[in-house]
C-alpha cells in the first residue's frame, strides 16, 4: 500500500482481502470434497450405477436415456451428497469450540440425509420388484 490510508481504511481494506480469501478456501475445499466423491460414485459399486439408473427413469418416467444421464446423475447426486459431508466435517470442528454452532451445523445435514433416505429407498425397493418380477 502506498502508506496513504487511515487506520481505519487500511482495516477495512485488510478486512475485505480477508473475507475474500475465506471464500475462496470455502470453495476450494467444498470442491475438495466434491470432486472424489463424484469420483467414487463413478467407480464405486455396480450398485451405486444401478440405483441411479432407476432413480433417473423413476423421475423421467422412462423418456430420457439412461447411458445418457448417469454422468450428469452422478455429478448431481455428489454434489448433494458433499453438502452434508462438509456440514459434518465442520460442525465437528466448531464442537470444539463452539458446541451450539456445532449442532446448528450438523442437524441440517443429519435432516438433509433423512429427506434423501426416503427417495433412495423407494427406488431401492422398486428395482428389487422389478428384479423379482424378471425372474
Amino acid at each position: 500500500y502506498d502508506g496513504h490510508l487511515s487506520k481505519d481504511e487500511m482495516m477495512d481494506k485488510l478486512a475485505g482481502e480477508n473475507d475474500s480469501a475465506l471464500w475462496l478456501w470455502r470453495i476450494v475445499g467444498y470442491l475438495l470434497l466434491c470432486i472424489p466423491t463424484f469420483l467414487l460414485l463413478n467407480l464405486g459399486p455396480a450398485i451405486m450405477v444401478d440405483l441411479a439408473g432407476f432413480l433417473i427413469e423413476d423421475l423421467t418416467c422412462g423418456f430420457i436415456n439412461m447411458s445418457g444421464c448417469i454422468c450428469m446423475f452422478m455429478w448431481l447426486l455428489s454434489w448433494v451428497l458433499t453438502i452434508p459431508t462438509a456440514m459434518v466435517v465442520i460442525g465437528l470442528a466448531w464442537l470444539l469450540v463452539r458446541p451450539l454452532l456445532g449442532l446448528a451445523l450438523m442437524v441440517p445435514s443429519a435432516i438433509l440425509v433423512c429427506l434423501l433416505k426416503g427417495p433412495v429407498w423407494k427406488a431401492w425397493e422398486r428395482k428389487k420388484e422389478r428384479e423379482a418380477e424378471k425372474r
